[in-house]
Protein backbone atom coordinates (compact mmCIF):
# COMPACT_ATOMS: atom_id res chain seq x y z
CA UNK A 1 0.00 0.00 0.00
CA UNK A 2 1.09 3.26 -0.62
CA UNK A 3 2.50 5.12 2.53
CA UNK A 4 2.27 8.59 3.85
CA UNK A 5 4.79 10.96 2.53
CA UNK A 6 7.10 12.83 4.35
CA UNK A 7 6.68 16.51 5.43
CA UNK A 8 10.53 17.28 4.86
CA UNK A 9 10.88 17.84 0.76
CA UNK A 10 14.65 17.87 -1.00
CA UNK A 11 15.37 21.24 -2.66
CA UNK A 12 14.02 21.83 -5.90
CA UNK A 13 15.09 19.68 -8.74
CA UNK A 14 17.69 22.65 -10.02
CA UNK A 15 19.65 22.84 -6.28
CA UNK A 16 20.02 19.03 -6.78
CA UNK A 17 24.04 17.82 -7.49
CA UNK A 18 24.52 16.91 -10.56
CA UNK A 19 25.18 13.00 -10.41
CA UNK A 20 28.96 11.98 -9.82
CA UNK A 21 31.61 10.43 -8.53
CA UNK A 22 31.82 12.00 -4.93
CA UNK A 23 34.43 9.94 -4.10
CA UNK A 24 36.78 10.25 -7.20
CA UNK A 25 37.24 6.57 -7.72
CA UNK A 26 33.96 4.07 -6.80
CA UNK A 27 33.68 1.46 -4.43
CA UNK A 28 34.38 -1.40 -7.23
CA UNK A 29 36.98 0.69 -9.01
CA UNK A 30 38.69 0.66 -5.52
CA UNK A 31 38.49 -3.15 -4.89
CA UNK A 32 39.48 -4.33 -8.27
CA UNK A 33 42.40 -1.74 -8.92
CA UNK A 34 43.50 -3.28 -4.98
CA UNK A 35 43.28 -6.73 -5.52
CA UNK A 36 44.85 -6.17 -9.10
CA UNK A 37 47.93 -4.30 -7.04
CA UNK A 38 48.21 -6.76 -4.45
CA UNK A 39 47.88 -9.62 -6.76
CA UNK A 40 50.47 -7.92 -9.62
CA UNK A 41 52.83 -6.69 -6.98
CA UNK A 42 53.46 -10.12 -5.52
CA UNK A 43 53.60 -11.65 -8.90
CA UNK A 44 56.52 -8.97 -9.54
CA UNK A 45 58.04 -9.93 -6.25
CA UNK A 46 57.73 -13.59 -6.76
CA UNK A 47 58.75 -13.65 -10.50
CA UNK A 48 62.11 -11.36 -9.10
CA UNK A 49 62.99 -13.75 -6.12
CA UNK A 50 62.75 -16.97 -8.32
CA UNK A 51 65.43 -15.43 -10.91
CA UNK A 52 68.30 -15.37 -8.34
CA UNK A 53 70.66 -16.17 -11.77
CA UNK A 54 69.52 -13.96 -13.99
CA UNK A 55 69.15 -11.27 -11.47
CA UNK A 56 71.74 -9.19 -12.40
CA UNK A 57 70.62 -9.71 -16.40
CA UNK A 58 67.08 -8.76 -16.02
CA UNK A 59 65.64 -5.86 -14.93
CA UNK A 60 62.59 -4.93 -13.81
CA UNK A 61 60.96 -3.70 -17.35
CA UNK A 62 61.44 -7.30 -18.42
CA UNK A 63 59.52 -8.77 -15.42
CA UNK A 64 56.55 -6.00 -15.77
CA UNK A 65 56.52 -7.11 -19.53
CA UNK A 66 54.96 -10.00 -18.18
CA UNK A 67 52.33 -8.29 -15.84
CA UNK A 68 50.39 -6.87 -18.42
CA UNK A 69 48.69 -9.79 -19.01
CA UNK A 70 48.44 -11.32 -15.49
CA UNK A 71 47.10 -7.75 -13.99
CA UNK A 72 44.18 -8.18 -17.09
CA UNK A 73 43.77 -11.60 -15.57
CA UNK A 74 43.33 -10.84 -12.29
CA UNK A 75 41.14 -7.86 -12.88
CA UNK A 76 38.72 -10.03 -14.68
CA UNK A 77 39.16 -12.64 -12.23
CA UNK A 78 37.64 -10.30 -9.37
CA UNK A 79 34.54 -9.03 -11.57
CA UNK A 80 31.01 -9.60 -10.00
CA UNK A 81 28.94 -11.31 -12.18
CA UNK A 82 25.26 -9.60 -12.64
CA UNK A 83 23.04 -12.53 -11.22
CA UNK A 84 20.04 -12.84 -9.28
CA UNK A 85 19.68 -16.03 -7.88
CA UNK A 86 18.17 -15.22 -4.04
CA UNK A 87 15.71 -12.60 -6.05
CA UNK A 88 14.76 -14.56 -9.18
CA UNK A 89 14.05 -18.00 -6.39
CA UNK A 90 11.86 -14.88 -4.13
CA UNK A 91 9.54 -14.04 -7.26
CA UNK A 92 9.47 -17.50 -8.46
CA UNK A 93 7.95 -18.78 -5.32
CA UNK A 94 5.63 -15.65 -5.50
CA UNK A 95 4.59 -17.05 -9.30
CA UNK A 96 4.20 -20.19 -8.37
CA UNK A 97 1.59 -18.67 -5.74
CA UNK A 98 -0.16 -16.67 -8.28
CA UNK A 99 -0.62 -19.41 -10.58
CA UNK A 100 -1.43 -21.81 -8.01
CA UNK A 101 -5.04 -23.63 -8.57
CA UNK A 102 -6.77 -23.13 -5.36
CA UNK A 103 -7.54 -26.72 -4.41
CA UNK A 104 -3.35 -26.69 -3.96
CA UNK A 105 -0.61 -26.19 -2.04
CA UNK A 106 3.01 -25.71 -2.64
CA UNK A 107 5.60 -26.22 0.15
CA UNK A 108 8.81 -24.42 0.02
CA UNK A 109 11.84 -24.59 2.01
CA UNK A 110 13.64 -21.72 4.80
CA UNK A 111 14.51 -19.64 2.07
CA UNK A 112 11.59 -20.27 -0.55
CA UNK A 113 12.83 -22.61 -2.85
CA UNK A 114 10.06 -25.02 -3.84
CA UNK A 115 10.15 -28.29 -2.87
CA UNK A 116 8.23 -30.77 -5.43
CA UNK A 117 4.99 -30.19 -7.13
CA UNK A 118 2.28 -28.82 -5.67
CA UNK A 119 -0.19 -31.48 -3.68
CA UNK A 120 -4.14 -31.21 -4.53
CA UNK A 121 -6.56 -31.44 -1.66
CA UNK A 122 -7.43 -34.61 -0.77
CA UNK A 123 -8.79 -36.57 1.99
CA UNK A 124 -6.77 -38.84 4.37
CA UNK A 125 -8.01 -41.69 6.19
CA UNK A 126 -5.27 -42.37 9.02
CA UNK A 127 -5.88 -44.64 12.15
CA UNK A 128 -5.84 -42.66 15.20
CA UNK A 129 -5.22 -45.31 18.47
CA UNK A 130 -8.40 -48.08 18.98
CA UNK A 131 -11.83 -48.46 19.96
CA UNK A 132 -13.54 -50.92 21.97
CA UNK A 133 -16.75 -51.55 19.71
CA UNK A 134 -19.89 -52.84 21.12
CA UNK A 135 -19.04 -56.37 21.13
CA UNK A 136 -16.47 -55.36 23.84
CA UNK A 137 -13.48 -55.91 21.58
CA UNK A 138 -10.65 -53.45 20.87
CA UNK A 139 -10.55 -52.24 17.15
CA UNK A 140 -8.51 -49.86 15.08
CA UNK A 141 -10.30 -46.13 15.28
CA UNK A 142 -9.83 -44.75 11.75
CA UNK A 143 -10.18 -40.75 11.42
CA UNK A 144 -10.86 -38.53 8.29
CA UNK A 145 -9.03 -35.67 7.41
CA UNK A 146 -9.87 -33.26 4.48
CA UNK A 147 -9.13 -29.60 3.82
CA UNK A 148 -12.69 -28.76 3.38
CA UNK A 149 -16.27 -29.47 2.91
CA UNK A 150 -17.78 -30.41 -0.34
CA UNK A 151 -19.29 -28.77 -2.64
CA UNK A 152 -22.24 -30.36 -4.88
CA UNK A 153 -20.30 -29.97 -7.75
CA UNK A 154 -17.64 -32.14 -5.99
CA UNK A 155 -15.69 -29.25 -5.49
CA UNK A 156 -13.66 -28.34 -2.20
CA UNK A 157 -15.62 -25.81 -0.53
CA UNK A 158 -13.44 -22.41 -0.04
CA UNK A 159 -12.62 -22.36 3.71
CA UNK A 160 -9.77 -22.10 5.48
CA UNK A 161 -7.26 -25.43 5.38
CA UNK A 162 -7.43 -26.92 8.85
CA UNK A 163 -4.19 -27.28 10.47
CA UNK A 164 -4.27 -30.47 11.42
CA UNK A 165 -4.50 -31.79 7.50
CA UNK A 166 -1.77 -29.19 6.24
CA UNK A 167 0.49 -30.65 9.06
CA UNK A 168 -0.38 -34.30 8.04
CA UNK A 169 0.50 -33.57 4.09
CA UNK A 170 3.61 -31.74 5.35
CA UNK A 171 5.00 -34.59 7.03
CA UNK A 172 4.14 -37.04 3.80
CA UNK A 173 5.52 -34.14 1.68
CA UNK A 174 9.00 -34.08 4.00
CA UNK A 175 9.63 -37.74 3.75
CA UNK A 176 8.89 -37.82 0.04
CA UNK A 177 11.69 -35.43 -0.54
CA UNK A 178 14.00 -36.22 2.14
CA UNK A 179 13.69 -33.19 4.44
CA UNK A 180 12.46 -32.04 7.76
CA UNK A 181 8.60 -31.39 8.03
CA UNK A 182 9.95 -27.98 10.32
CA UNK A 183 12.08 -26.65 7.66
CA UNK A 184 9.04 -26.45 4.96
CA UNK A 185 6.33 -24.30 4.95
CA UNK A 186 3.19 -23.82 2.57
CA UNK A 187 1.45 -21.31 0.40
CA UNK A 188 -2.09 -21.41 -0.94
CA UNK A 189 -4.68 -19.24 -2.38
CA UNK A 190 -7.85 -19.84 -0.03
CA UNK A 191 -7.57 -16.81 1.63
CA UNK A 192 -7.72 -14.98 -1.43
CA UNK A 193 -10.66 -16.79 -2.81
CA UNK A 194 -12.37 -16.65 0.80
CA UNK A 195 -12.35 -12.87 0.14
CA UNK A 196 -13.58 -12.87 -3.35
CA UNK A 197 -16.63 -15.21 -2.36
CA UNK A 198 -17.52 -12.23 -0.30
CA UNK A 199 -17.58 -9.70 -3.22
CA UNK A 200 -21.91 -9.81 -3.31
CA UNK A 201 -21.25 -6.56 -5.35
CA UNK A 202 -19.28 -8.89 -8.13
CA UNK A 203 -22.13 -11.87 -8.74
CA UNK A 204 -20.27 -13.22 -12.05
CA UNK A 205 -16.95 -13.03 -10.30
CA UNK A 206 -18.35 -15.55 -8.04
CA UNK A 207 -20.10 -17.35 -10.51
CA UNK A 208 -16.89 -17.74 -12.17
CA UNK A 209 -15.66 -19.57 -9.20
CA UNK A 210 -17.86 -21.75 -8.17
CA UNK A 211 -18.25 -23.25 -11.63
CA UNK A 212 -14.26 -23.75 -11.72
CA UNK A 213 -13.47 -20.92 -14.81
CA UNK A 214 -11.39 -19.21 -12.20
CA UNK A 215 -9.10 -21.37 -10.20
CA UNK A 216 -5.77 -19.24 -9.40
CA UNK A 217 -5.19 -16.04 -8.12
CA UNK A 218 -4.30 -14.51 -11.88
CA UNK A 219 -7.26 -15.48 -12.59
CA UNK A 220 -8.88 -13.13 -9.97
CA UNK A 221 -6.58 -10.32 -10.83
CA UNK A 222 -7.41 -11.08 -14.22
CA UNK A 223 -10.93 -10.99 -14.18
CA UNK A 224 -10.98 -7.23 -12.69
CA UNK A 225 -8.05 -6.25 -14.99
CA UNK A 226 -9.91 -6.91 -18.02
CA UNK A 227 -13.13 -5.32 -17.05
CA UNK A 228 -13.49 -1.75 -18.84
CA UNK A 229 -11.45 1.46 -17.32
CA UNK A 230 -13.48 3.19 -15.00
CA UNK A 231 -13.89 6.82 -16.52
CA UNK A 232 -12.72 5.08 -19.87
CA UNK A 233 -14.74 2.02 -21.05
CA UNK A 234 -13.48 2.09 -24.29
CA UNK A 235 -10.45 0.37 -23.12
CA UNK A 236 -9.42 -2.50 -20.49
CA UNK A 237 -8.22 -1.29 -17.02
CA UNK A 238 -4.70 -3.57 -17.97
CA UNK A 239 -4.92 -2.09 -21.70
CA UNK A 240 -5.27 1.50 -20.14
CA UNK A 241 -2.53 1.91 -17.48
CA UNK A 242 0.16 0.23 -19.54
CA UNK A 243 -0.44 2.89 -22.14
CA UNK A 244 -1.19 5.96 -20.27
CA UNK A 245 1.33 5.77 -17.64
CA UNK A 246 3.95 9.33 -17.99
CA UNK A 247 6.24 10.25 -15.73
CA UNK A 248 7.79 13.93 -15.90
CA UNK A 249 11.22 15.63 -14.20
CA UNK A 250 14.16 14.24 -13.24
CA UNK A 251 12.84 10.70 -13.38
CA UNK A 252 11.61 11.30 -17.28
CA UNK A 253 15.41 12.07 -18.26
CA UNK A 254 16.08 7.95 -17.01
CA UNK A 255 14.82 5.68 -19.80
CA UNK A 256 15.81 2.78 -18.54
CA UNK A 257 14.01 3.10 -15.04
CA UNK A 258 11.07 4.34 -17.31
CA UNK A 259 10.73 1.33 -19.17
CA UNK A 260 11.40 -0.50 -16.21
CA UNK A 261 8.49 1.21 -14.09
CA UNK A 262 6.14 0.80 -16.95
CA UNK A 263 6.42 -2.90 -17.16
CA UNK A 264 6.29 -3.35 -13.70
CA UNK A 265 3.28 -0.68 -12.56
CA UNK A 266 0.90 -3.04 -13.78
CA UNK A 267 2.27 -5.71 -10.88
CA UNK A 268 2.32 -3.18 -8.41
CA UNK A 269 -1.79 -2.49 -9.32
CA UNK A 270 -2.43 -6.66 -8.83
CA UNK A 271 -0.35 -6.26 -5.81
CA UNK A 272 -2.28 -3.15 -4.23
CA UNK A 273 -5.49 -3.98 -5.26
CA UNK A 274 -6.09 -6.35 -7.82
CA UNK A 275 -7.26 -4.07 -9.83
CA UNK A 276 -10.30 -4.36 -8.28
CA UNK A 277 -11.14 -0.66 -8.39
CA UNK A 278 -14.10 -0.18 -5.17
CA UNK A 279 -11.02 -1.37 -2.53
CA UNK A 280 -11.00 0.36 0.30
CA UNK A 281 -8.80 0.09 2.97
CA UNK A 282 -9.01 0.29 6.76
CA UNK A 283 -6.83 3.25 6.70
CA UNK A 284 -8.81 4.88 3.64
CA UNK A 285 -6.54 3.95 0.68
CA UNK A 286 -8.86 3.98 -2.24
CA UNK A 287 -8.50 3.12 -5.86
CA UNK A 288 -6.29 0.91 -8.30
CA UNK A 289 -3.03 2.47 -7.04
CA UNK A 290 -4.59 2.38 -3.01
CA UNK A 291 -3.67 6.18 -2.44
CA UNK A 292 -4.24 7.32 1.10
CA UNK A 293 -6.59 10.18 1.66
CA UNK A 294 -3.59 12.26 2.84
CA UNK A 295 -0.93 11.73 -0.27
CA UNK A 296 -4.17 12.27 -2.99
CA UNK A 297 -5.64 15.93 -1.02
CA UNK A 298 -1.99 17.34 -0.02
CA UNK A 299 0.78 15.52 -1.92
CA UNK A 300 -1.32 15.29 -5.11
CA UNK A 301 -3.84 18.19 -4.83
CA UNK A 302 -6.61 16.33 -5.86
CA UNK A 303 -10.07 16.87 -4.15
CA UNK A 304 -10.08 14.62 -0.94
CA UNK A 305 -12.50 11.35 -1.48
CA UNK A 306 -15.87 11.31 -1.43
CA UNK A 307 -18.12 8.16 -0.34
CA UNK A 308 -19.76 6.62 -3.49
CA UNK A 309 -17.68 8.99 -6.04
CA UNK A 310 -15.51 6.95 -8.20
CA UNK A 311 -12.53 8.22 -9.26
CA UNK A 312 -11.75 8.02 -12.99
CA UNK A 313 -8.87 5.25 -14.39
CA UNK A 314 -7.40 8.67 -16.10
CA UNK A 315 -6.77 10.71 -12.78
CA UNK A 316 -5.98 7.72 -11.34
CA UNK A 317 -2.80 6.88 -13.91
CA UNK A 318 -2.35 10.75 -13.78
CA UNK A 319 -1.36 10.98 -10.18
CA UNK A 320 0.06 7.44 -9.83
CA UNK A 321 3.06 8.74 -12.34
CA UNK A 322 2.94 12.55 -10.70
CA UNK A 323 3.93 10.70 -7.15
CA UNK A 324 6.10 8.44 -8.81
CA UNK A 325 8.41 11.27 -10.67
CA UNK A 326 7.96 12.99 -7.06
CA UNK A 327 8.96 9.75 -5.57
CA UNK A 328 12.44 9.62 -7.18
CA UNK A 329 13.81 12.86 -6.41
CA UNK A 330 12.82 12.36 -2.61
CA UNK A 331 14.25 8.70 -2.78
CA UNK A 332 17.38 9.98 -4.10
CA UNK A 333 17.39 12.43 -0.87
CA UNK A 334 17.06 10.13 1.64
CA UNK A 335 19.75 8.13 0.31
CA UNK A 336 22.42 10.71 1.51
CA UNK A 337 24.15 10.29 5.16
CA UNK A 338 23.03 13.71 5.95
CA UNK A 339 19.99 16.26 5.45
CA UNK A 340 20.52 18.57 2.19
CA UNK A 341 22.65 16.23 0.17
CA UNK A 342 24.91 16.57 2.58
CA UNK A 343 27.54 13.67 3.56
CA UNK A 344 28.07 10.45 1.66
CA UNK A 345 25.96 9.90 -1.33
CA UNK A 346 25.07 5.97 -0.10
CA UNK A 347 23.64 5.34 -3.58
CA UNK A 348 26.88 5.60 -5.14
CA UNK A 349 28.87 3.18 -3.29
CA UNK A 350 26.32 0.66 -4.32
CA UNK A 351 26.14 1.46 -7.70
CA UNK A 352 30.07 0.84 -7.02
CA UNK A 353 29.01 -2.71 -7.09
CA UNK A 354 27.67 -2.90 -10.54
CA UNK A 355 29.71 -2.52 -14.05
CA UNK A 356 27.13 0.29 -15.60
CA UNK A 357 24.88 3.03 -14.66
CA UNK A 358 22.60 0.77 -16.63
CA UNK A 359 22.61 -2.13 -14.56
CA UNK A 360 22.41 -0.02 -11.43
CA UNK A 361 19.42 1.39 -12.69
CA UNK A 362 17.66 -1.58 -14.03
CA UNK A 363 18.42 -4.65 -10.97
CA UNK A 364 18.52 -1.33 -7.76
CA UNK A 365 17.07 1.90 -8.29
CA UNK A 366 14.11 0.85 -9.77
CA UNK A 367 13.36 -1.87 -7.22
CA UNK A 368 14.37 0.54 -4.57
CA UNK A 369 11.74 3.28 -6.09
CA UNK A 370 9.19 0.37 -6.24
CA UNK A 371 9.56 -0.89 -2.44
CA UNK A 372 9.38 3.14 -1.33
CA UNK A 373 5.59 3.18 -3.06
CA UNK A 374 4.80 0.83 0.22
CA UNK A 375 7.09 1.89 2.78
CA UNK A 376 7.53 5.39 2.33
CA UNK A 377 10.77 7.56 0.61
CA UNK A 378 12.31 7.55 4.20
CA UNK A 379 11.68 4.67 4.90
CA UNK A 380 13.40 3.28 1.95
CA UNK A 381 16.10 5.54 2.90
CA UNK A 382 16.54 4.67 6.07
CA UNK A 383 17.06 0.92 5.04
CA UNK A 384 19.82 2.03 2.32
CA UNK A 385 21.32 3.52 5.04
CA UNK A 386 21.64 0.98 7.56
CA UNK A 387 22.62 -1.46 5.00
CA UNK A 388 25.54 0.64 3.75
CA UNK A 389 26.79 2.47 6.98
CA UNK A 390 25.73 -0.63 9.38
CA UNK A 391 27.94 -3.52 7.44
CA UNK A 392 25.39 -4.81 5.28
CA UNK A 393 26.93 -4.04 1.95
CA UNK A 394 30.34 -4.66 3.57
CA UNK A 395 28.98 -8.61 4.21
CA UNK A 396 27.54 -8.54 0.38
CA UNK A 397 30.74 -7.04 -0.75
CA UNK A 398 33.08 -9.60 0.75
CA UNK A 399 30.68 -12.56 0.21
CA UNK A 400 32.69 -15.35 -1.26
CA UNK A 401 30.20 -15.14 -4.12
CA UNK A 402 29.35 -11.50 -5.33
CA UNK A 403 26.48 -10.72 -7.13
CA UNK A 404 25.68 -7.86 -8.82
CA UNK A 405 22.01 -8.34 -10.27
CA UNK A 406 19.10 -8.38 -8.62
CA UNK A 407 20.74 -9.92 -5.25
CA UNK A 408 22.83 -6.69 -4.12
CA UNK A 409 18.53 -5.12 -3.75
CA UNK A 410 17.48 -8.81 -2.48
CA UNK A 411 20.79 -8.55 0.31
CA UNK A 412 19.37 -5.29 0.97
CA UNK A 413 15.46 -5.91 2.16
CA UNK A 414 16.74 -9.31 3.91
CA UNK A 415 19.35 -6.95 6.21
CA UNK A 416 16.72 -4.71 6.71
CA UNK A 417 14.26 -7.04 7.73
CA UNK A 418 16.53 -8.67 9.83
CA UNK A 419 18.12 -5.85 11.64
CA UNK A 420 16.82 -4.71 15.05
CA UNK A 421 17.61 -1.12 14.09
CA UNK A 422 14.88 1.03 16.02
CA UNK A 423 14.25 2.95 12.20
CA UNK A 424 13.36 -0.30 10.56
CA UNK A 425 10.51 -1.81 12.65
CA UNK A 426 8.47 -1.33 10.18
CA UNK A 427 10.36 -2.83 7.46
CA UNK A 428 8.89 -6.21 7.92
CA UNK A 429 7.82 -9.63 5.77
CA UNK A 430 5.21 -7.42 3.73
CA UNK A 431 7.08 -4.73 3.04
CA UNK A 432 10.67 -6.44 2.48
CA UNK A 433 8.95 -8.94 -0.33
CA UNK A 434 6.92 -6.40 -1.70
CA UNK A 435 9.34 -5.68 -4.98
CA UNK A 436 9.72 -9.45 -5.30
CA UNK A 437 6.04 -9.77 -5.30
CA UNK A 438 5.44 -6.84 -7.50
CA UNK A 439 7.92 -8.07 -9.78
CA UNK A 440 6.14 -11.84 -9.72
CA UNK A 441 2.33 -10.09 -10.41
CA UNK A 442 4.08 -8.28 -13.05
CA UNK A 443 5.60 -11.26 -14.85
CA UNK A 444 2.12 -13.05 -14.64
CA UNK A 445 0.10 -10.37 -16.48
Amino acid sequence: MERIRYNTLPPQASEQPAEQNRMGMTRRTFLTATAANVAVAGFVNKAWNERPSEREDTSIEDVLADVVTVEKEVVEAIEIPVTSEAFDRQKEMYTALYTLDREQILFVDAVGTIVGDPVPFADFVIQRGTKINEAGVEEPFFYKLTPAAKMDNGAYAIEGIPSEWSAYVQELHAMQHGVSSESLSYLHATADFRAAMHKDNEPALQAAILSGEIRTIADIVHYFAAKPAPGYESESTLDYINANIEFTGNLATKPIVVAELKRLLPGVCALESKYDNSVTSPDGARTIFQFKPRTWKKELDRPSFEPGVVVGLPEQVAAAGELFSKMYDRVLYWCYEEENYGGRNLLEEVKALFASQEDFERYFLTPLLVNAYNTGEKGIGVVVQAFVLNGGLAQFTAAAERRAGYDVFQAMTEFGAASDHPELDDYGPEASTYVQRAYAFAEVL
